[in-house]
C-alpha cells in the first residue's frame, strides 16, 4: 500500500501500454472512505512531457463527459513527480474479456444483450461528442479508440465508455503529428488510418466494427501485420455478420453496413442514432439481465477481483495523520493559583475582555464608596470642617458627596433610620401656662 494524497494506492487490476489501473481507497475525514479506480502512469513515460501532457489531457477532456455509460473522472493527483487520475471504481469487466470468455466457452452473446450493451455504450459516446467547456462552448471530442477494451460492463448491468487518452479535443495541450496513428487499428475508420481529419461519425465507424464482433465473437478485420489490416479497412474487405454466423439475423447487417460506410456522409449521424436503430432492431435486455449474464460469464474473474476489494476496504482503517493538541500538565489543585496562564485571544475576545475588567472595577470601585459613606460618622452640629484631616475614606466620602447629594452622610442615615416625631415645644409650653378659672354667669 502506498499513500498518495488522500488516497491509499493498492494493487495493479489492469495494465496497458502507458498506464496501469490500480484498486484505490479515498481516505476522507469523519472516517469516511469509498472505493475508487487509479490510474498510474507508467515510470518510463513519467518524464517525457509529451505523454504527461497526453495523460492531463485525458484527466481534463473525460471530466467534462457527464453520463452514466462514461467512467466518472474523479480526482488528479501529483506526488513525488507522478501524475494519478482517480476514476469511479466499476465492478465489472471488459467487453473484451466478456467476448474472449464466451468464445471460450463456445457460447454466442444473447442478441438482446448485445444490443444493451452497444447501445448503451453508444449513448455514452454521444454525450462525449455534445460535451462542452465552462463557458459553453463545444469541445469536439472525437474518442478514436472505440474498441472491446474501452467499454467497461459492470455487474450492474450498465456499460461504460472509458479512455480517453487519445481523444481528440479543442483546447487540448497535445497534438498529433502529421502520419501518427492513435488507437487500436482494428478498429479505425478509413479516414483515420488515412491521417485525414477525424469527426463523430469516425467513432461511428468503430462502433460498428465492435458490434460486428460482438455478434460473432470475432474481430472484423484481421491480418498478419497492420499494414495490412490498414489495406482491408480502406478497401472495405470484411464479411458481414450473418456471412459469419447464420443465427444473427440479417437485420443486424443492415445496421453494420451502414455504420462502416466508406463516406463519413453515409453513415449514422451521430452515435446517438445508431443507437435508436440497434434498439429498434428488437428487445433490449434490461440491466439487471446483463448484469447477471456479466456474473455468470466473468464469474471467475470477478470473485478473484471482489477478493481483492475486500482485502482494500479491509485494510482501509488506516488514516491520514492529524495533527493532535498538546494535553495539558496534570498539576495538583495546591498549585493552580500560583501558575500564570499565558493566552492569545482574539481581537473581539480582547475587547470584551477589557469592557469586562473596567466593568468590574467600576462596581467594586462604586461598592467601596458606598461602604465608606455608610460607614463615616456624621459631623457634630454647628462643628466647621477639619481641613487638616485627610484620610482617604473622609475624602473619598467629600467628594462622593459633593458630586452627588444624595450621597450626603447625613441623608443616608435619615434613609436609613427613620425618626420618630417630636411634640412641639410651643405646645408643651400653652399646656404649662397658668390660665384664670372661668366663672360662670347667669342670666338675669
Amino acid at each position: 500500500m502506498r499513500i498518495v494524497g488522500r488516497y491509499a494506492l493498492f494493487d495493479e487490476i489492469a495494465s496497458g501500454g502507458m498506464a496501469s489501473i490500480h484498486l484505490g481507497r479515498l481516505l476522507g475525514g469523519a472516517g469516511f472512505t469509498r472505493t475508487v479506480a487509479i490510474k498510474r502512469m507508467h515510470e518510463q513515460f513519467a518524464r517525457e512531457h509529451e505523454f504527461v501532457t497526453m495523460f492531463m489531457d485525458e484527466a481534463r477532456v473525460a471530466a467534462r463527459v457527464r453520463h452514466p455509460n462514461v467512467v466518472t473522472t474523479l480526482d488528479v493527483v501529483e506526488n513525488e513527480g507522478q501524475l494519478f487520475v482517480v476514476m469511479e471504481y466499476v465492478h465489472g469487466s471488459a467487453l473484451s474479456t466478456l467476448i474472449r470468455l464466451a468464445r471460450k466457452s463456445h457460447e454466442a452473446i444473447p442478441l438482446p444483450i448485445v444490443a444493451a450493451i452497444v447501445a448503451g455504450a453508444l449513448r455514452g459516446l454521444h454525450a462525449a461528442h455534445e460535451a462542452t467547456d465552462d463557458l459553453g462552448r463545444p469541445l469536439e471530442i472525437v474518442h478514436r479508440d472505440v474498441s472491446p477494451q474501452n467499454i467497461l460492463v459492470g455487474v450492474d448491468g450498465v456499460p461504460r465508455v472509458i479512455d480517453f487518452g487519445v481523444a481528440k479535443a479543442t483546447g487540448r495541450l497535445q497534438t498529433t503529428h502529421q502520419g501518427q496513428l492513435k488507437g487500436k487499428v482494428p478498429y479505425m475508420s478509413p479516414e483515420q488510418v488515412s491521417g485525414k481529419p477525424v469527426s463523430r461519425r469516425s467513432d461511428v465507424y468503430s462502433a460498428g466494427a465492435v458490434l460486428a464482433e460482438t455478434l460473432v465473437l470475432r474481430r472484423l478485420f484481421e491480418a498478419d501485420n497492420e499494414a495490412a489490416i490498414i489495406t482491408m479497412i480502406r478497401e472495405a474487405r470484411y464479411e458481414l455478420p450473418s456471412h459469419v454466423d447464420g443465427a444473427v439475423p440479417p437485420i443486424w447487417d443492415t445496421i453494420v453496413a451502414r455504420a462502416l460506410a466508406q463516406d463519413p456522409n453515409a453513415r449514422y449521424s451521430d452515435a446517438r442514432e445508431m443507437a435508436q436503430a440497434i434498439e429498434a432492431v428488437g428487445p433490449v435486455a434490461t440491466a439487471a439481465e446483463v448484469g447477471e449474464w456479466v456474473e455468470r460469464v466473468a464469474s471467475d474473474t470477478l470473485c478473484t477481483r471482489k477478493a481483492k476489494v475486500a482485502e482494500v476496504e479491509s485494510s482501509s482503517q488506516v488514516r491520514i495523520p492529524k495533527e493532535e493538541p498538546a494535553a495539558p500538565p496534570s498539576t495538583p489543585p495546591s498549585q493552580i493559583s500560583s501558575i500564570s496562564v499565558t493566552a492569545t485571544p482574539s481581537s473581539g475576545h480582547r475587547v470584551g475582555v477589557v469592557f469586562g475588567v473596567v466593568g468590574v472595577i467600576a462596581l467594586l470601585g462604586a461598592a467601596v464608596v458606598l461602604f465608606v459613606v455608610t460607614r463615616s460618622p456624621a459631623p457634630a452640629a454647628g462643628a466647621a470642617p477639619v481641613s487638616s484631616d485627610t484620610s482617604p475614606e473622609k475624602s473619598v466620602a467629600s467628594s462622593a458627596a459633593s458630586s452627588a447629594p444624595w450621597l450626603h452622610p447625613r441623608r443616608l442615615r435619615r434613609s436609613r433610620a427613620p425618626r420618630r416625631p417630636r411634640r412641639s415645644s410651643r405646645r408643651s409650653r400653652r399646656s404649662r401656662r397658668w390660665r384664670p378659672p372661668r366663672t360662670a354667669t347667669r342670666p338675669t
